[in-house]
């Protein structure tokens, strides 16, 4: 049987989404079926976070400087807003997709 994503590698029971949004290379959590503690793969949120931040941030960067020179300010805060959002949703689908959790 093949686990589902975001799930214990012992019994399979899905870990709550809800805990991707914070969870962070030093993240503890407790399996409620099997009560194993599993920690996420270091390297996997370091690089989903680290390719999406300088994404994120070269993206804002360029929108920044364009829509200051073309528009004005409060165009380019509301574009830098909304890209955030997006960057902010795209590592949550992503951590939700690629994290492998382990036994601490």
């Amino acid at each position: 049987m093949k686990p589902k994503e975001f799930s214990c590698p012992e019994c399979g029971t899905g870990i709550p989404k809800r805990k991707a949004l914070f969870m962070t290379k030093f993240t503890r959590i407790q399996c409620k079926q099997c009560g194993i503690v599993l920690r996420p793969k270091k390297k996997t949120i370091s690089t989903i976070r680290g390719i999406v931040g300088g994404v994120g941030g070269g993206l804002s960067f360029l929108i920044v400087m364009y829509a200051v020179n073309r528009w004005n300010w409060l165009v380019a805060g509301l574009l830098t807003f909304l890209v955030m959002i997006f960057v902010t949703l795209v590592s949550f689908y992503l951590t939700i997709k690629f994290t492998k959790f382990i036994k601490n």
